[in-house]
């Protein structure tokens, strides 16, 4: 029998609100109809603490956390119908031919890798939705024909590869992590020092931990610790589907991504992002080991509960501000590196999970400079098919970010960026964004998504190449991971559920589609 949770676990329940269970009960009624069957895949409640409900159109679980020894653990409490959440596999609908057998898999055989942990985390943060609606795989959220954000398995399969020294050569293997264990496994390799904090079953350790806060745990079945690198190179590409990457890998179109995994490893079921499967969210987690709930970048937007404001983390005027909302405790890659080895130089490459590294294109931003450093948005643009940069403005604004990482990665690579000298990192981690913007505006099953992943490939290579010339590439691991994977969705689809809630006279905020707070 599961013992309870530790009183300190993590922020639980620190509402300023008294739930109307009348709304809740309309709202799930309302959610879970059959009429809505197209658009809400699940909902997702917490009526107590540490007791979770999880319901579909086609039943129910409730399910509670709870300690087994010093891990934590879950054991459903009721089951009425089908388990919405009973497929957690994460080998589903992969490689890519399987996907694309299974486009817009419905309810009945989609799997969500993690399904209790990471509805469960959501609801650890003061701000936590009232109720959290995942949409169906088939539903085209905005203008998007790619999606992402909800539990499903194509949507929460990012990639993962890894290669150089202090990786084993293992090539494509079936395995998996989580996003979560990107952090701890670095540090691990950068003979970073562990220390205390809390850990993984919330309870205070007094050693043997690598962040202050930390969720995740070292993938030591990739590591050789006989042979550590002198430094780290983290490329994140923002949005990318594991399956349509590795089959451009199969046909030889990403030819410097095939030289990493040759070089090292990938795990065919990719790492597992978190919920929800948006871009801060995960961005934050893969650089602080932490679930979204517990480093406090809750998700791309979200209401504050205790200021009655609504928060946004995904947005031009916001990116750079984003880091405010790191929860006291948490710590970035950056940090905890300089807190084991001060001397450590750290460098962020148009990523805003960027505190503590030593230079960051994102300071730039905070400055209001970001017009001294952003690329034109008429060209040229170097290695960019005009296809991609032409299609749309937001395809176009991909194109000219990039462009953007290539310069600095490699002037700070090369030694030089703005006319100012730069030492050699020790630790660099470069976001990439193009492959989000034209897997979301044309589908990551599209002709454009492929040219995308050619060029976003080139410019990584141009940036290896820098490193190469240096003589840096040898002692240097290199990491590719994605904040979470990409879902075609149904062009057909896009009713939204909140007209339903509104017809009902039921007071909502839908924040960021899908964290439904009930208001008075």
């Amino acid at each position: 029998m599961l013992q309870d949770m530790p009183s300190n676990y993590a922020y639980k329940h620190a509402k300023n609100t008294v739930l109307d269970k009348a709304a809740l009960n309309n709202s799930l009624g309302i959610l879970t109809s059959d009429k809505l069957s197209h658009l809400v895949e699940l909902v997702a409640w917490n009526p107590e603490p540490n007791l979770f409900i999880v319901q579909s159109q086609d039943g129910s679980v409730a399910f509670r956390r709870g300690m087994d020894g010093d891990k934590i653990d879950f054991s459903i409490e009721s089951l009425d119908g089908r388990n919405p959440i009973g497929i957690q596999a994460v080998d589903h609908f992969s490689p890519l031919k399987a996907e694309l057998e299974n486009k817009f898999p419905n309810r009945q055989i989609n799997s969500y890798p993690y399904a209790f942990e990471h509805i469960s985390q959501v609801f650890d943060h003061p701000c936590a939705p009232d109720i959290v609606a995942l949409h169906t795989a088939q539903h085209k959220y905005d203008t998007n024909i790619g999606n992402h954000g909800s539990l499903s398995v194509i949507q929460a399969r990012a990639p993962f590869i890894a290669c150089g020294p202090g990786i084993r050569n293992l090539g494509l293997i079936d395995g998996h992590c989580r996003l979560i264990d990107v952090a701890p496994t670095i540090l691990e390799l950068m003979n970073s020092k562990k220390g205390a904090g809390i850990g993984p079953n919330g309870l205070h350790c007094p050693n043997g931990l690598y962040l202050s806060r930390q969720d995740g745990t070292v993938i030591e079945s990739i590591i050789d610790h006989d042979y550590l690198p002198k430094r780290v190179l983290v490329f994140l590409l923002d949005g990318c589907n594991a399956n349509v990457l590795y089959d451009a890998s199969k046909l030889g179109q990403v030819p410097t991504i095939t030289g990493l995994i040759n070089r090292g490893m990938a795990f065919r079921y990719g790492a597992i992002s978190t919920l929800p499967t948006v871009t801060l969210a995960n961005h934050t987690s893969l650089m602080t080991g932490c679930f979204p709930a517990h480093h406090g970048v809750l998700h791309n937007a979200w209401w504050d509960r205790e200021t009655q404001t609504q928060i946004v983390t995904e947005s031009i005027t916001t990116w750079h501000t984003a880091m405010q909302w790191l929860s006291p405790g948490t710590e970035t890659i950056h940090q905890a590196l300089k807190r084991s080895r001060p001397d450590v130089i750290s460098y962020s490459v148009n990523e805003p999970a960027d505190t503590g590294a030593d230079w960051s294109t994102f300071e730039f931003f905070r400055q209001g400079k970001q017009m001294d450093i952003m690329p034109d948005l008429a060209g040229p643009f170097p290695l960019a098919h005009p296809e991609v940069a032409d299609f749309s403005p937001h395809t176009r604004f991909g194109v000219v970010a990039d462009t953007m990482v290539l310069n600095h990665g490699c002037g700070l690579w090369g030694g030089e960026l703005y006319d100012t000298k730069m030492e050699v990192p020790d630790f660099c981690w470069i976001n990439m964004p193009l492959i989000d913007s034209v897997f979301h505006d044309t589908g990551p099953h599209s002709e454009l998504s492929r040219l995308a992943l050619e060029e976003t490939d080139a410019r990584i290579g141009e940036i290896l190449s820098v490193i190469a010339r240096r003589g840096l590439l040898d002692e240097t691991a290199i990491f590719l991971v994605a904040d979470h994977g990409m879902e075609e969705s149904d062009p057909q689809i896009t009713e939204s559920w909140n007209p339903y809630l509104e017809q009902a006279n039921i007071a909502f905020r839908d924040e960021a589609y899908g964290f439904i707070y009930l208001t008075p």
